[in-house]
């Protein structure tokens, strides 16, 4: 009979305990890696405090944390638990991940470059992100080149960086070229010497002596259209300047010459792109009719196209442009009952562009879970063909968590109950 007791309370507390924990616990505190990060000075290699960090799991950021004086980051500075052990090492599940600076050190320049990584069977790569330290009394410029969206960088622009010289006029001192990641390649063309101007190129961003400065689009990525906005900026000591974010539209003229479409999907909320939503492309006839598959596959990180993720059909650049001939099309999220087909049509020498913004139905979704995605809104812009749709996404049932909770904490009681009155 005594046995039996313990059966009976063993089996409440087996059943009960695993309702009291939350997803997000389980996907964190239990997480098999083990991974060191420091925050390390570029010259010298010494741990430095300070620093904000925020980490990603593709394009929905996960947690934050401070570093402390050795460089390590601060389980005390988490914004979620359960993501570092008492170490300050990041406890992750398998799969791909970045993180960004968003605070540097005092004293130091920020490293706008993000970097990502990938766990593995509860392995992955331990990493450093350094910083360079403000020197010679110059300050920071950081310039990125992005599309309209600013979760897309562009790569290919070319950037005239100016100068007031002792009269006041703009010269121009350097020209500039953005990388893959929208922020500035190593290295510059210098045009004119002014005074005492320093000009270095530090990991994407420029390490400048303090003046004013103007910031000109002198050529704009392919298959974009120039921004002949001017940007003028004061950069002083020690101290990093107003951001310069050159943003572009698609351009009409299509300088590529290619004909089809490209499609960007976001969330609504931020407008950062959404990974893995499947997108199915058809062809009609001028009534709707007739419809053909053309395309199927999935989205990349940045919310485009990708390549790598195409199911079905072919004619995707890297550039997330799928190569369709002239006529009458429509896509939408496929393997949803209720999604709403979006249509669109394609000239000749024309990159039509459509963005689809999702809206997550539970706090922190931010992918779909294969269950119905209901149409709320749709809006057509005016004379460009260009689409915008506003959809909600799936429950994903994080949301009703707490009652289970509660369930299981009443049965642990009640389990001791039954104990003690045998």
């Amino acid at each position: 009979m005594k046995n039996k007791k313990y059966l009976n309370l063993l089996a409440a507390l087996a059943i009960a305990i695993p309702m009291t924990i939350s997803v997000g616990a389980i996907n964190g505190v239990f997480a098999d890696s083990n991974l060191n990060f420091t925050k390390i000075d570029s010259s010298s290699g010494n741990g430095l405090g300070g620093a904000s960090i925020d980490f990603y799991k593709g394009s929905s950021k996960i947690f934050s944390a401070k570093t402390k004086e050795d460089g390590k980051l601060d389980p005390a500075s988490l914004s979620r638990s359960g993501f570092l052990d008492s170490e300050g090492n990041i406890k992750l599940q398998d799969g791909q991940y970045s993180y960004y600076e968003t605070k540097a050190p005092g004293g130091y320049m920020i490293n706008v470059q993000g970097k990502s990584f990938s766990v593995s069977g509860g392995v992955g790569d331990s990493t450093e992100l350094s910083n360079t330290k403000f020197t010679g009394g110059r300050g920071q410029l950081i310039i990125r080149v992005t599309g309209k969206n600013l979760n897309t960088p562009l790569s290919g622009s070319t950037i005239d960086l100016y100068k007031t010289n002792s009269k006041g006029a703009y010269v121009k001192v350097a020209i500039l070229d953005s990388g893959e990641d929208g922020y500035l390649v190593d290295g510059y063309a210098p045009t004119a010497d002014i005074g005492d101007t320093q000009i270095e190129v530090v990991n994407g961003t420029l390490s400048l002596t303090p003046g004013s400065y103007m910031v000109q689009e002198e050529n704009a990525p392919t298959g974009y259209a120039k921004n002949t906005k001017r940007y003028t900026v004061k950069v002083y000591e020690n101290h990093i300047a107003d951001r310069v974010n050159i943003t572009h539209k698609t351009s009409d003229t299509n300088v590529s010459g290619e004909t089809g479409f490209k499609l960007t999907v976001v969330d609504s909320k931020t407008q950062k792109g959404l990974e893995n939503q499947e997108i199915a492309v058809y062809s009609t006839d001028a009534n709707g009719k007739n419809e053909k598959l053309v395309f199927l596959g999935k989205t990349g990180s940045d919310g485009l196209l990708d390549p790598s993720k195409t199911l079905s059909g072919g004619g995707l650049s890297s550039n997330g442009v799928l190569t369709l001939e002239p006529g009458n099309y429509y896509y939408k999220l496929n393997n949803y009952a209720d999604a709403k087909n979006r249509t669109f049509t394609v000239a000749e020498g024309k990159v039509t562009p459509s963005k689809l913004s999702l809206t997550s139905t539970s706090a922190g979704t931010t992918t779909t879970n294969g269950n119905s995605t209901k149409t709320s809104t749709n809006s057509t812009s005016n004379g460009n063909n260009t689409k915008t749709g506003t959809s909600s996404l799936a429950k994903t049932g994080q949301k009703n968590l707490a009652i289970y909770s509660v369930i299981g904490a009443a049965m642990v009681i009640g389990g001791v109950i039954v104990y003690k009155r045998r």
